[in-house]
């Protein structure tokens, strides 16, 4: 088959296609030497789209997980694929047509349930590799923004979108600096609507 560059990272390989016979002819070729038990998808667009063709040329399950992006639908910010109406059917045909769902949150599980509530779905949180990331001392970010090393830091990580509630840190934190005022507050993350903040 035609040669394909591999990259390995970590303890798996990452395979880079430009067709969709390149991609069965590295999954053929592997599926040989390892017996794929199951196929993970990782989108539900264009990956679950694949990995359906994947099923049906070797009759092996699909567990599909989902994220933000793959199945909310915000119209103020024009965040998420499903606006296209193009890009929602594929969406939800796919969503239909694979074996179980996984959500990172019980807001995905709940859309991916007014597509299908049949289909199988669990929902497994993003996971923290806690050999990178892990509390320890770095005075990095204290550095960045000129806070004093005896201060504390709260982090708030996501787009800033109605769903993430960013309203309700701030009003945690307002009372919270009350008694600690030695903290600041940093949010981390994708533009949303800014209506929240």
């Amino acid at each position: 088959y035609k040669e394909i560059t591999i990259e390995v990272q970590s303890a798996y390989q990452l395979i880079r296609y430009e067709s969709y016979d390149d991609l069965f002819n590295a999954f053929a070729y592997i599926h040989s030497l390892l017996n794929f038990e199951i196929i993970f998808a990782q989108s539900a667009l264009d990956l679950a789209t694949q990995a359906l063709k994947l099923r049906q040329r070797f009759n092996i399950p699909i567990a599909l997980r989902l994220h933000g992006e793959d199945i909310h639908i915000d119209f103020t910010t024009g965040y998420g694929w499903r606006i296209d109406p193009k890009k929602n059917e594929i969406i939800t045909s796919n969503i239909k047509n694979v074996d179980s769902c996984i959500a990172i949150s019980n807001t995905v599980k709940k859309e991916i349930c007014k597509i299908d509530q049949s289909i199988s779905t669990y929902i497994i949180n993003n996971g923290v590799n806690i050999n990178l990331f892990r509390p320890r001392k770095n005075n990095a970010l204290k550095k960045k923004f000129n806070i004093p090393n005896n201060y504390k830091i709260v982090l708030m990580v996501g787009r800033n979108v109605n769903i993430k509630s960013f309203h309700l840190g701030l009003i945690a934190f307002a009372e919270a600096i009350k008694k600690f005022p030695e903290m600041v507050l940093i949010h981390v993350g994708k533009n949303g609507n800014g209506q929240d903040l």
